[in-house]
């Protein structure tokens, strides 16, 4: 829903991060001309990274080694989501990372 929301008011946004997510079939973030960073956790069992790979349409990757699908949030484990191989606090580190320098990016 954020991003058909982006795509339909870009001029209002300066950017946006998907987490774990893919994009409807319909969604172009590209027309937007938005920044957009798009987080795919290596071991995510909810969200698939064929989905979130194949929706990117102009949008940059960063992918999360060892991180699963329930690091995006506060909410505890996920039913099918994979073992995680890295800590939370890392992840969570390298999200911040990656948002500071989509922000700095002009």
């Amino acid at each position: 829903m954020a991003a058909g929301d982006a795509a339909r008011h870009g001029d209002r946004l300066s950017g946006l991060i998907l987490m774990g997510a893919d994009l409807a079939g319909n969604v172009n973030l590209r027309e937007a001309r938005l920044r957009v960073l798009s987080l795919l956790a290596e071991r995510d069992g909810v969200a698939s990274a064929g989905e979130v790979r194949g929706g990117l349409r102009g949008t940059r990757l960063t992918l999360l080694p060892g991180a699963v699908h329930a690091f995006f949030g506060r909410y505890g484990p996920q039913r099918g989501d994979g073992q995680p191989t890295m800590n939370r606090a890392t992840t969570e580190a390298q999200v911040v990372r990656a948002a500071k320098e989509l922000m700095a990016t002009p």
